[in-house]
């Protein structure tokens, strides 16, 4: 699976401003539906690690290659529902998430945790504006 989560390992404050902006922007994008979260899953062969400030990189591909059948688009929910549906999801995912195959919610335990080498995640932003122009060629 070639998704990595951040999980923050403190709660950190959001304000009601950038959720709305959250969910606007996934409207936009997901035919009106402002949410895109799944039912939590079982964690399957996945491992949840911890990274350290003073660690080497040191990445690892768990990527499943075999091919999967389906062909039908997931859901989150159905046409008109506002939060995430279960049944609409289980109906829709399976041939991806229960192999495997697609990133799945899963309920981090927090005692189960893998201490990791990989390096500390930072972020960085600034307010230069950055454009690319199309000329054709």
């Amino acid at each position: 699976e070639g998704v990595s989560w951040n999980l923050l390992m403190r709660r950190e404050k959001v304000c009601q401003r950038q959720i709305d902006r959250l969910k606007f922007a996934l409207g936009q994008t997901q035919a009106g539906i402002q949410f895109n979260n799944r039912v939590v899953q079982p964690l399957y062969h996945r491992k949840v690690t911890a990274m350290a400030p003073d660690v080497t990189q040191n990445p690892t591909n768990n990527q499943n290659n075999r091919p999967t059948t389906n062909t039908n688009p997931w859901l989150y929910a159905r046409s008109g529902e506002t939060t995430a549906n279960a049944a609409a999801q289980a109906e829709t995912w399976g041939a991806y998430c229960n192999e495997g195959r697609e990133q799945s919610p899963i309920n981090v335990v927090t005692r189960d945790v893998w201490q990791g080498n990989n390096d500390v995640i930072t972020t960085h932003f600034n307010t230069t504006a950055s454009y690319v122009k199309n000329t054709g060629h």
